[in-house]
């Protein structure tokens, strides 16, 4: 009993920090500025021609002016239609990725840039219409080299995806938070901004070609190490970046254990002492529920604090999440947890068609 009692409260004070963290921390209100940075959007792409249509859409709708942004999709050897998606626009720079893969495409997209500022967009997004406004305010305030921005999954009613949409809102917490107190460890390709000048000087994505994901995590570490005050994370609903989740449980398997590839070669103690203290509350969890009711008091407290964070987080976010879906994630999420654990030590997955290890 006493290393439940430890854990849950160690658990405890950690999510309750970052939900003070994130609830002290304001959102950026500045409504106008002068339009002062340029900014290059890249946007690696293969076989999205069902997400390009509205990603596009919401492109056209950007409230910026023109000569001070540019739009660049790169194709990583799609084949089907993204192509002819593409180029019927004419305002949209096309490349094609000069190696393979999602970093090399960024990369190819990142050298032919011709602005200050670098913008990575997933293309299954839609980006809000003043995203490059308030992204301009908040460089010209903060100075800041490298900017995370706020992503959630459009909203679902069926149990996978309010399953994800619970999931990604912890993710995203936990983002915030650590950004907020100058220790960030996590980030998200899909909304992403950094000077392309300091992009170069920390040698971009060089190290870790090897691993098919983590192009934002590792950049992340780079800058971390060579600007650790100037990385922020831009809390505004003017920023918030919308994307899919996966459609089937196969799917976010093999999502998870592909980010889940990029783990073993993190080297930030914060990202390290998290991962043993979730692998033991989950472990706790599953434990409990063997030994229930004995045991009932550290299953609610673990839903409690939970509770609390997924409440508050979602002030911000604003997503619709039922109740019987959120207990549902909970109950499950151990053994989910335990599962892409296994498959990700076994070290294959497929993404986009193609095999990994």
């Amino acid at each position: 009993m006493i290393w439940l009692i430890i854990l849950l409260t160690i658990y405890t004070l950690i999510l309750g920090a970052i939900i003070i963290i994130n609830h002290q921390k304001p959102v950026f209100d500045i409504k106008q500025c002068s339009a002062e940075k340029n900014f290059s959007i890249i946007i690696p792409f293969k076989n999205e021609e069902v997400n390009l249509p509205a990603l596009i859409s919401s492109i056209k709708k950007l409230s910026y002016p023109n000569n001070k942004y540019e739009v660049i999709f790169v194709n990583d050897h799609s084949t089907d239609q993204s192509e002819k998606l593409v180029k019927k626009n004419n305002n949209i720079n096309y490349l094609i990725n000069q190696g393979h893969g999602k970093k090399a495409a960024l990369k190819t997209g990142i050298n032919k840039a011709q602005y200050e500022y670098i913008v990575t967009i997933d293309a299954d997004c839609i980006i809000p219409s003043e995203y490059l406004q308030k992204m301009n305010c908040y460089i010209n305030k903060t100075g800041n080299k490298m900017i995370l921005g706020p992503v959630k999954y459009i909203d679902r009613p069926d149990f996978l995806g309010q399953f994800q949409q619970i999931e990604f809102l912890s993710l995203q917490a936990f983002t915030m938070a650590t950004t907020f107190v100058k220790k960030p460890f996590l980030a998200n390709g899909a909304n992403l901004v950094f000077e392309k000048k300091k992009f170069n000087k920390v040698r971009g994505y060089n190290g870790n070609e090897h691993i098919a994901s983590g192009d934002d995590v590792f950049l992340l570490q780079k800058f971390k190490e060579q600007y650790p005050k100037k990385i922020g994370f831009l809390k505004s609903k003017e920023v918030l970046i919308q994307t899919k989740s996966q459609k089937t449980w196969h799917d976010l398997f093999q999502q998870k254990i592909r980010w889940a590839g990029k783990s073993k070669d993190q080297s930030q103690k914060m990202a390290l002492l998290l991962s043993f203290v979730i692998l033991g509350i989950n472990s706790g969890l599953i434990y409990s529920y063997l030994m229930f009711p004995e045991y009932l008091w550290f299953i609610i407290g673990k839903l409690l604090i939970e509770s609390f964070l997924i409440y508050q987080t979602n002030k911000f976010y604003k997503t619709k999440i039922r109740l019987i879906h959120f207990l549902g994630s909970f109950i499950i999420y151990p053994f989910y947890f335990y599962g892409i654990l296994f498959f990700a030590l076994k070290g294959t997955y497929t993404w986009k068609g193609k095999t990994y290890k």
